[in-house]
Parts: C-alpha cells; structure tokens; sequence
C-alpha cells in the first residue's frame, strides 16, 4: 500500500495527464444540462405563446359581440332610415370574428398536437364554436362537443343547452340541431 506522502506527490501528475479530461467532461455535462433547460424554457414559452393567443382571440371575439349588439339595435331602431351601411357592417363584422375564430380554432389545435389541450377551457371553446356555428362552418359542433367535455357541473350543463349547431340542409336553408347528450363522452 502506497503511503499518504507517495500519493500526494501524484497528485500533480495526475492532474497533469487527466485534468483536461476531467475538464472536458464536466464541460459536457453542464453543456447537456443547459440544453435540457433551454429545451425546457423554450417549451414553457411556446406554451406561454399559445396561450396569450388564443386568450386574445378569444378577447376579440367578444368585444366584437358587443359591437354586432350595437349594430343590431341601430338596424331595430332605424325606422325609415336606410339600413344598407349597419347591414353592410354588420357583414363586415361577421367576416372579422369568423376569420378570429378560424384563427383560435387553429391555435387550439396547435394545443392539442402539442399535448397540451388543457391550455384552452371550456368558455374559450364554447365561443369558438358560437362563432362558427352563427356562420354555418360545421366544425362548430366539434368545438361545442369539446366545450362540454370540458366543462364541469353547472358549465357543462350550460354548454349542452346553448350548442344549437346550424346544419346546412340545402341551397340557402339552415336547420338547427342540438347535440344529443349521447355524444358527448
């Protein structure tokens, strides 16, 4: 066995032949671990992201709902007033939220490949599909199903009683159907 002092005096040699290789896989390993944590960051930040859209989305559907309440009294109030423009706007309105919410139905779907369908709740997918349906796109029903998924209690039950789907049932004709509880599993 070699003795203490015998030791000591390899330390320096040792360090001479096997420093730079202690160094250099200490410097991998903080290297890995800086990586997983960017990798993580930047996860949580795209989580982030997704999020702030969709909520502003959501936000200008809704202050786009009080505007289109505003329009539709004006046209109730017109009188002998020409309608044209509020009908005109009132068009033009519809366009925008309908381009929103094909825009959060795109980014709730960003959510759900990305393993995170939690990001987006129950009232954000029960004004999407509001929107879509007021325009005929069919995919309303799917977001409503969703909206009721995700609800709970008396959320849910709200949802199931206002997701009236209009169905396009032939040239210029809509027809209502509420989905049936059945289908929401």
């Amino acid at each position: 066995m070699k003795s203490a002092r015998v030791v000591a005096m390899e330390i320096p040699r040792i360090l001479k032949e096997y420093g730079p290789i202690l160094i250099s896989g200490l410097a991998v390993v903080i290297s890995v671990i800086a990586a997983w944590s960017a990798k993580r960051d930047k996860k949580t930040e795209m989580e982030w992201t997704l999020r702030s859209q969709i909520g502003e989305a959501v936000s200008r559907i809704t202050a786009s709902d009080a505007e289109l309440q505003d329009i539709e009294t004006a046209l109730q109030n017109a009188g002998d007033v020409d309608r044209t423009p509020f009908r005109s706007k009132r068009g033009i309105l519809n366009s925008q939220r309908y381009a929103v919410a094909r825009h959060a139905s795109y980014l709730m779907r960003q959510s759900a490949e990305r393993g995170k369908p939690d990001l987006v709740g129950d009232e954000e997918y029960g004004i999407v599909a509001r929107v879509l349906g007021d325009n005929g796109d069919p995919e309303a029903e799917e977001y409503w199903l969703k909206a009721i998924r995700a609800a709970e209690g008396y959320h849910k039950a709200m949802h199931q009683r206002l997701c009236q789907v209009p169905l396009f049932a032939g040239k210029y004709r809509w027809r209502t159907q509420t989905i049936s509880a059945s289908r929401v599993v």
